[in-house]
């Protein structure tokens, strides 16, 4: 497909800027000073999802961090559910001396971004959510749905060991476009 249409911001120092600006957040989930910060991150991911057109973007609280719940539900029943599941809190940067630049504060170098949470996993849900900007600008799309969620890890590995229990948070009606 081409990109044509797309605007100035597909070069690449418009896309490096743009994911440069998430991870200037320093979402750090299993520090109390960071909270607000992962709720910024949250609402960053939420307006960014809202802007790329994808649909029923929320966020909902749970007993920890927040999950960030948006779709695009136009493909008809009956057809397949791609579930995009990640998380945008990060790791703490301890010790930060180990650093060649500050965690928060992305650098370029070599063609890669430097920064926390650049890899795992706020450069991954970036990538995923550009994918669907693509694919829903460029290309008519009518034979799947697309139901984006993000999650903020607090208990990270009991998330990985069991995906689907951040996804019960989720209403009922979110739950069933997913399969749940």
């Amino acid at each position: 497909a081409k990109l044509s249409g797309m605007g100035g911001k597909w070069g690449s120092t418009g896309l490096t800027e743009e994911l440069k600006d998430f991870l200037r957040i320093p979402s750090v989930s299993n520090e109390e000073t960071h909270k607000s910060d992962v709720r910024t991150a949250a609402n960053w991911l939420e307006s960014h999802l809202s802007g790329i057109g994808l649909e029923n973007v929320k966020i909902y609280e749970t007993e920890g961090h927040p999950i960030v719940y948006a779709d695009w539900l136009h493909a008809g029943n009956g057809l397949p559910t791609i579930l995009v599941y990640g998380h945008y809190d990060v790791m703490p940067v301890d010790p930060v001396d180990l650093w060649e630049s500050q965690p928060f504060k992305p650098e370029v170098r070599n063609g890669k971004i430097y920064a926390r949470g650049a890899d795992d996993d706020k450069g991954q849900g970036f990538m995923h959510a550009k994918a669907f900007e693509v694919v829903n600008r460029a290309v008519e799309v009518d034979d799947f749905h697309l139901a984006p969620v993000a999650r903020a890890g607090v208990h990270l590995p009991d998330v990985e060991r069991s995906p689907e229990a951040p996804l019960n948070s989720l209403p009922g009606r979110e739950r069933e476009h997913l399969g749940q």
